[in-house]
């Protein structure tokens, strides 16, 4: 396991997730190769699950052309929740948000990786990277000529993905409200800041980063075109693997509201994060 959030995982959790990787994998009925690799996002990654908390993982196929699926399993009497989908499928989703960031966004949480070798850990890692940064790029408001630090990137990132998807305010509730909260403030914005650098849409200067030579401006018309797509993509395909449930974005709004009523009943804790990283305020001069 080897991603900036992987020192926040207790040892234990890290256990279980090499158990349930090793039991579910054979069950996923696709081609296998022994450089396909899990990635671990969500609760049991910032040691939150509850007892009725489900566990949620990518299955990454190193190569293949297979469309994405969505497998449930139980491991251990808990709920699993697989989605399978190769590299290719992955960058498509990063790059042309292909389906509107359901698999790239995932990748904007903290998040873990189980691979065979050190050398396949880092390859994967350095392609989710690029996946993130090549697909909030698309939404970014950064300008030419402006120097951001890191934590100015995060800023920018979390408002442009909370503008696209603003039910992703319950997951940063949980992750902010769980026992690894103190040390993903440091280590969110060092992954966004990565992920930019490593899709080569910012590079680092004297006292921060600015956007990359060659890197463009996203105009707004285009970013509000791009998020038009982004959301109508990510709507269908979350409907169809969920039994083609036309009411399945009514059904999402409902849970994140509940979720975040039960996590932070007075807004305590939003609060907190929206001054940390000045979402909602405008960081530029």
């Amino acid at each position: 396991m080897n991603t900036l959030f992987s020192p926040a995982m207790s040892v234990d959790n890290g256990l279980h997730l090499e158990a349930l990787a090793a039991e579910v994998a054979p069950k996923l009925p696709l081609d296998k190769t022994s450089h396909d690799y899990w990635v671990a996002y969500g609760s049991i990654v910032v040691n939150a699950l509850q007892p009725d908390s489900d566990i949620d993982l990518l299955y990454v196929v190193r190569g293949g052309e297979e469309k994405p699926f969505r497998h449930q399993a139980y491991f251990r009497d808990r709920p699993v929740t697989v989605y399978a989908v190769s590299e290719a499928t992955l960058q498509d989703d990063g790059g042309r948000f292909l389906y509107g960031g359901y698999f790239s966004g995932k990748l904007l949480s903290p998040h873990v990786l189980v691979a065979d070798t050190v050398d396949d850990s880092k390859r994967a890692n350095e392609l989710i990277q690029k996946t993130v940064g090549d697909f909030v790029a698309n939404f970014l408001s950064l300008e030419n000529d402006e120097t951001y630090s890191q934590q100015e990137i995060a800023s920018e990132v979390l408002r442009s993905y909370l503008d696209l998807c603003p039910w992703y305010k319950t997951y940063l509730l949980k992750f902010f409200s769980s026992p690894a909260s103190s040390s993903l403030f440091k280590s969110l914005p060092q992954h966004y800041a990565s992920s930019l650098l490593t899709a080569r849409v910012i590079e680092p200067v004297s006292g921060g980063y600015t956007l990359a030579d060659g890197a463009p401006v996203v105009e707004h018309d285009t970013r509000n075109e791009n998020k038009i797509r982004a959301i109508a993509r990510f709507w269908s395909y979350g409907a169809i693997e969920h039994g083609n449930n036309h009411l399945f974005a009514d059904y999402y709004f409902d849970k994140a509201e509940q979720n975040a009523k039960k996590i932070d009943g007075n807004g305590e804790i939003w609060q907190n994060i929206r001054q940390h990283f000045k979402l909602g305020i405008t960081t530029r001069h």
